[in-house]
């Protein structure tokens, strides 16, 4: 689990400090800690890029509390039932359809805990000092330096390094890989366009537009809240961006179009474990 939270965060930090909550709610491996403990790993999670003062702790702390019950009251079913819609998908043989669907899903999910979170999010940033806007830059340094480490490699080490870690990624969904299911799937991973440099480069461009966002809640909070939502639901991107995640799609739907029935329960047992905890999670909720 901790190597999942890892990429993620490592994939675009931004996400996690901007969207505040979504990574402890949305992220259902973490559904356990993001009930139980979400104060302390939130705080944790924003300290690490902001380095919060005392006030700001328990401001967050506070905050944090009546956010997870409402998640908990309205949208947590709605999470299960997305879980299952994605179980379900493969079960019964995943389309190009269903696979944009669950994508819209999620993003539908992701979008309206933005929203709710908008105000308080707003409220926090302006609490955010000049010397704290520094050190989330520094932070974001840090962050996009393994980035940066890749954007130098020859594009063979790249195209090595990126089916490595894809093919590890698989790996973890579905079990082990036949000799044969590798050598068919390593020509469409290698296919999949190389854009680390524009990747890069629109994390940077994505980074400094939250800056500016924390700074502006300091003057308007209402409008700094409305921005926040636009920034979060922004799905404007490079077009040679759009199309590697066109090529991505197709590469889940290879996948799984090369899955043994083996496989197949071996994902669908980790999703199943993932609903579990958040049925759990409901049914605390509501005693």
């Amino acid at each position: 689990m901790v190597s999942q939270i890892d990429r993620f965060r490592a994939r675009d930090k931004t996400r996690v400090l901007a969207i505040l909550l979504c990574a402890l709610l949305l992220s259902a491996c973490l559904v356990r800690a993001a009930y139980n403990n979400a104060d302390w790993l939130l705080v944790w999670e924003l300290d690490s890029s902001f380095d919060l003062t005392r006030p700001q702790k328990q401001f967050i702390k506070e905050r944090v509390r009546e956010h997870l019950r409402w998640h908990r009251e309205t949208e947590l079913a709605k999470t299960i039932a997305f879980l299952r819609f994605v179980q379900e998908s493969v079960s019964d043989g995943l389309t190009n359809t269903k696979l944009q669907d669950a994508v819209a899903t999620f993003a539908s999910l992701r979008n309206t805990l933005a929203t709710r979170l908008a105000l308080d999010s707003a409220a926090f940033f302006a609490q955010v000092s000049d010397a704290q806007l520094e050190y989330l830059q520094k932070s974001f340094n840090k962050s996009n330096k393994d980035w940066e480490r890749r954007a130098k490699m020859s594009s063979t080490e790249r195209r090595v390094d990126r089916t490595e870690r894809v093919l590890d990624i698989i790996t973890d969904w579905v079990g082990p890989l036949s000799d044969a299911q590798e050598q068919k799937l390593t020509p469409a991973i290698e296919a999949i366009p190389d854009v680390q440099d524009i990747w890069l480069m629109h994390t940077k461009q994505r980074q400094r537009q939250f800056v500016e966002l924390v700074r502006s809640a300091r003057d308007d909070r209402a409008t700094a809240a409305s921005e926040f939502v636009a920034w979060i639901k922004a799905e404007s991107a490079p077009p040679e961006l759009n199309a590697h995640r066109t090529a991505i799609y197709q590469l889940v739907l290879d996948i799984d179009a090369l899955c043994t029935a083996t496989q197949h329960q071996h994902f669908n047992r980790k999703l199943q474990e993932w609903i579990d905890d958040l049925e759990l999670a409901h049914v605390q909720g509501a005693a």
